[in-house]
């Protein structure tokens, strides 16, 4: 009969327990962060033609990030979707990065001021342009805002209900769609 040994120095349910020299490390660590990253915003934002470049590069590292988040949302959806049960411990993961949703919409902020990335968000070059003014009314900074305030509204309200409904089938044993309204019972009943 095998049995659970664990180490003598921990049980199963006792947390890990940092030292003090690791707390100094950590507050270091992120003084180190903050440092760097407001160094960067003070050289990227400080003069005129950099602000330029620092926001084009914002945007390219935000998009690969959000890319990220919403390919496991994705996949999460599918899953849930197709009733798998073999995945259960993949789409844990894919839950947990899909959750990132709400960090993903705090990092959008500095994006709200799209004058500096699109000439579309600036009325001096709508006004020299006739075909970005025949868009002004699609591509205009308060109508971009609204969609993407929607966009986000829409992810992470199926990031929040994928994963209480992930939760709910945890508690329950239940590997069935966590959406009330998909499938039938046409398919349990057919011969």
């Amino acid at each position: 009969m095998m049995t659970d040994t664990l180490s003598p120095t921990r049980t199963r349910c006792q947390p890990l327990q940092l030292g003090a020299a690791a707390s100094r490390m950590i507050a270091a660590g992120l003084a180190l962060a903050a440092a760097g990253i407001g160094a960067g915003c003070a050289l990227g934002l400080g003069s005129p033609e950099w602000r330029g470049v620092f926001f084009h590069a914002y945007l390219v590292g935000f998009v690969f990030y959000l890319s990220i988040t919403l390919g496991a949302l994705f996949f999460v959806t599918i899953h849930h979707l197709c009733r798998s049960g073999w995945s259960v411990t993949l789409r844990r993961l894919a839950e947990a990065i899909g959750g990132n949703m709400a960090l993903m919409a705090v990092l959008f902020v500095p994006l709200c001021w799209p004058g500096e990335l699109y000439p579309w968000a600036r009325p001096e070059a709508v006004a020299d342009d006739k075909l970005l003014a025949m868009k002004a009314g699609y591509l205009n900074p308060g109508a971009f805002l609204a969609r993407c305030l929607g966009y986000f509204a829409v992810w992470g309200f199926l990031a929040w209900f994928l994963r209480s409904r992930s939760i709910r089938q945890d508690a329950s044993g239940d590997a069935g769609s966590p959406w009330p309204w998909s499938g039938s019972a046409a398919p349990e009943s057919w011969p």
